[in-house]
């Protein structure tokens, strides 16, 4: 085990769930491997999104079975930046260091926590973490579709101009500082974590990429197509285009040139096609569709891909 220079710092990891039960019981069994820092305190929650308890008897389960505390609340008001708002607070009650968010449907390596925790004492518990996510499609006859869900690999210690709320820790005492929250109004919408660490990083705050804190993140077959890719594509290039982000504002005429390129990049869309290089096509398709995104982003359309539950 790694022995980390700190002052014995609490790290609460935290989870928003909502009517996934076997996707949030394979994370939680992820989490009884993990080998915990010397001279960390770990707590753990919960917070099930949703006005019915359906998962408190499964955490309550897990919390005997761990060796650090488990808790479990609930936030009936539905929305993803309610749930994780009820987080912060949670971790700020517990007087906490850091919040560590993973998602429902990863699960964590057994040194995940190790890694988050030594990079973060290393910046003095100041700097917000990213850790590695590798997503693994869960039906083999959609593999293929696979390789559109990898993110980019980077080098530790890269400092980040964005990060998702997937695998990331959270600096408490600086998030409590500049009275950081997640945008409530984007309950539906999503974006509201880029939005939120944005706003931190325009702050002062360093984002920082870890690939050796590494989770796993389960793709179920309903996001495994190129109709959702291609909306994610698009809702990606609202949130560019929609003057949400601390360091893009809304501007016409960069909106008008991204739809311009839209319209432009379906030449080689059609290229690739015409020499059968699906993979080259569906790439540069993905890419009109951010275009697409940051022109109707500027002009408000939203879209509210949140409004129903993928997954199991």
């Amino acid at each position: 085990m790694t022995t980390l220079p700190s002052d014995n710092p609490l790290v609460c990891i935290g989870i928003c769930t909502r009517r996934r039960p076997m996707m949030l019981e394979n994370l939680l069994e992820s989490l009884t491997a993990l080998v915990l820092p010397v001279g960390v305190r770990v707590s753990g929650c919960v917070v099930e999104n949703d006005s019915r308890d359906s998962q408190g008897e499964l955490v309550t389960r897990y919390d005997n079975r761990l060796s650090w505390p488990l808790a479990y609340c609930q936030e009936p008001h539905i929305g993803i930046p309610q749930a994780r708002n009820r987080l912060l607070d949670h971790a700020q009650q517990l007087g906490a260091t850091a919040l560590i968010l993973v998602d429902d449907d990863e699960e964590v390596t057994s040194d995940w926590l190790q890694a988050l925790c030594t990079m973060a004492a290393s910046r003095q518990w100041q700097a917000v973490i990213q850790g590695r996510v590798i997503s693994r499609v869960q039906n083999p006859r959609q593999q293929h579709y696979e390789r559109f869900f990898q993110r980019k690999p980077r080098p530790s210690g890269e400092s980040l101009r964005y990060c998702a709320s997937n695998n990331t820790l959270v600096p408490m005492a600086e998030v409590q500082r500049l009275g950081l929250r997640f945008d409530e109004q984007l309950r539906e919408v999503g974006g509201e974590d880029t939005v939120f660490f944005s706003a931190a990083r325009r702050a002062g705050i360093p984002l920082l990429y870890c690939q050796e804190a590494v989770v796993t993140e389960v793709v179920p077959p309903s996001r495994a197509n190129l109709r959702w890719l291609s909306q994610r594509k698009f809702r990606v290039g609202l949130m560019l285009g929609g003057g949400v982000l601390a360091d893009k504002p809304r501007n016409l005429l960069r909106s008008l040139a991204y739809g311009l390129r839209a319209l432009v990049g379906l030449l080689p869309l059609l290229w690739w096609l015409l020499r059968r290089r699906r993979e080259r096509a569906v790439r540069q398709w993905l890419t009109v569709c951010r275009d697409a995104g940051r022109l109707m982003g500027y002009f408000r359309v939203r879209v509210r891909p949140y409004q129903r539950v993928d997954g199991y």
